[in-house]
């Protein structure tokens, strides 16, 4: 946990995302529009997707108590 939010900390956490996903794996994670998740200062490593809500769907864009977690086959699906 850091103690504060923006594009540096948001690529240390796409880096540990990245470290973490096997081999011959791919991570997808599903993030809101906060700037520091869309800036493209952002450098995505290969195994490593995100995918952003829309912008109106605050039903859908609700704090999670815990980091939710989906896996597929070869993907691992991350609600950050």
């Amino acid at each position: 946990m850091l103690p504060f939010t923006g594009t540096a900390s948001m690529q240390l956490h796409i880096e540990e995302i990245s470290r973490c996903v096997a081999r011959g794996a791919h991570a997808v994670v599903l993030l809101d529009r906060a700037g520091w998740h869309t800036t493209p200062k952002l450098r995505l490593p290969r195994n490593v997707s995100l995918i952003f809500l829309p912008s109106r769907a605050p039903e859908r864009n609700r704090p999670f108590k815990t980091r939710q977690t989906v896996f597929l086959p070869g993907v691992l699906v991350l609600s950050a």
